[in-house]
């Protein structure tokens, strides 16, 4: 049974545009260019805008510590039942941006494509068993073989929200040049952006991940849960 604390946190981390110095160098020395549309200029002198969107690699720890009365109460949606497994995760998101920009000293406008970096994890995730089960025991396997089910679907589906935010991202900075009145209000503008969109996908993502892990949860997950669990205990009666 997994749970999900914490609707996921943004992470915004401002990396100044290294190319800046180099492009209004180049601009000042370049006597064609000084004659040409600023327009003109930032779209012949920028690079492209790049956007990656990066699902770290899904890990967990295990935590044999707690007894199965302690862990009912961290999963207390499962409406009464005792939990001898529990997973729970946090999703997180941290976001690097910088780019590239060229100031107009003569208009007072900067020019600029932006260069977003994004990476989501489920970090911490520990996947608890009962101490009342002992590792090596049949109860531990069966329970330890459920909750990794749970691993499993965090695994999948961080991979499918990367893309989306990916395609998002994209479509709204686009391929085209942005201008500002100073390269603050630029830096002010991606931010925002990248809060406005990154955001709300961390926390309805919590939302459906939430419900796609209930269906791991099953009624018949736990009624064959069951079965194997009193399978169990009948071979370890036996020995």
């Amino acid at each position: 049974m997994p749970s999900v604390r914490e609707l996921g946190r943004v992470s915004v981390a401002a990396v100044r545009p290294a190319a800046l110095p180099a492009l209004l160098a180049a601009l000042a020395v370049a006597g064609c260019d000084a004659l040409r549309p600023f327009e003109a200029v930032c779209e012949k002198r920028l690079p492209p805008t790049q956007v990656e969107v990066l699902a770290a690699p899904v890990g967990y720890t295990t935590d044999l510590s707690l007894p199965a009365a302690e862990l009912s109460g961290k999963g207390a949606h499962t409406f009464g039942r005792t939990l001898m497994g529990l997973t729970l995760a946090e999703l997180k998101s941290t976001v690097e941006y910088g780019g590239s920009g060229i100031a107009d000293r003569r208009g007072q406008r900067v020019c600029m494509r932006p260069a977003v970096k994004v990476r989501l994890s489920f970090s911490p995730m520990t996947v608890y068993v009962a101490r009342e089960h002992p590792p090596g025991s049949c109860a531990y396997r069966v329970t330890l073989e459920h909750e990794l089910k749970h691993v499993s679907v965090y695994e999948q589906y961080l991979a499918g929200i990367a893309h989306d935010i990916e395609a998002a991202l994209r479509q709204e900075l686009g391929a085209r040049v942005l201008y500002f009145r100073s390269e603050a209000e630029g830096d002010a503008h991606v931010r925002k952006v990248l809060e406005e969109r990154i955001g709300p996908y961390v926390e309805d993502t919590m939302l459906r991940v939430v419900a796609l892990q209930r269906q791991v949860d099953s009624p018949e997950e736990y009624a064959r849960l069951d079965r194997a669990q009193a399978e169990c205990e009948a071979a370890a009666g036996k020995n």
